[in-house]
């Protein structure tokens, strides 16, 4: 596994991968959270073009539209998401 780890990394450059139009959902709650870009350790910025977002949930949480109906936090990353979602696709018309 490591050395799949490793080329991986080396293909896409770690946590300094440069490609835009990319929207990260994490949860505080997430166990995997410390292997994403939203590792408290990190502190990766948010920008247009790769945005980050962090809720009060878990893991996959946000791709429920019933969880961000009773989590409000869940709900601002998903009408985030939309509205990165919506803004990308006008630059392509």
């Amino acid at each position: 596994m490591e050395g799949g780890v490793r080329r991986t990394n080396k293909k896409y450059h770690g946590w300094d991968l440069q490609v835009d139009r990319l929207f990260f959902a994490n949860g505080i709650r997430d166990p995997w959270r410390e292997a994403t870009v939203a590792a408290q350790s990190l502190n990766k910025p948010s920008t247009l073009k790769q945005v980050l977002t962090l809720s009060d949930g878990f893991h996959c949480s946000d791709l429920s539209a019933a969880v961000g109906m009773v989590d409000h936090s869940v709900g601002e990353v998903q009408r985030k998401a939309l509205e990165a979602f919506k803004g990308w696709l006008a630059e392509w018309s």
